[in-house]
């Protein structure tokens, strides 16, 4: 009895719950943003925004990050979000919020929140990943068609 307990306790200890919760505003289509921006957040010294910039772009958008002061003419959407950690023998995110407004005038259109309340869940690139995805579709954009030239034959 006293090795089940013992068990149960350590199973208790390292697993947790996450929590996923997003919105999206009606009649809002996501996929016709194409270059988003992320707006770095004063007290991130993690780099968080580079990190969500980066994602963007492996998920096909042309996505830039800095202060809300250099946001480009070119900018469809931005992004802003705050980020959550703790110590539990080391460092780690545990809460991901991010909210996506139209750039020009700026209205709130979709947010996510990802709380992982555990240091077994992975690194803060999984995380931006897992919440990105929600929101972002991938979006491939076409590929340019090369004229093909026929070989004469012999």
């Amino acid at each position: 009895m006293n090795k089940f307990i013992l068990i149960f306790t350590l199973v208790l200890c390292v697993t947790s719950c996450s929590h996923v919760d997003s919105r999206t505003a009606k009649n809002v289509n996501l996929s016709q943003f194409k270059h988003p921006y992320v707006v770095h957040t004063l007290n991130d010294g993690r780099g968080i925004d580079k990190i969500i910039s980066q994602q963007l772009i492996k998920l096909g958008y042309d996505a830039s990050h800095g202060p809300i002061t250099m946001l480009p003419k070119s900018a469809d959407c931005v992004i802003r979000y705050q980020d959550r950690w703790t110590f539990d023998f080391t460092t780690y995110m545990i809460q991901l919020d991010l909210q996506v407004f139209t750039a020009r005038p700026q209205r709130l259109v979709a947010e996510d929140s990802y709380f992982r309340p555990s240091v077994t869940g992975g690194s803060e690139v999984d995380m931006v990943d897992v919440v990105l995805k929600r929101i972002f579709a991938p979006h491939n954009p076409p590929v340019p068609l090369t004229p093909q030239v026929e070989e004469p034959t012999l």
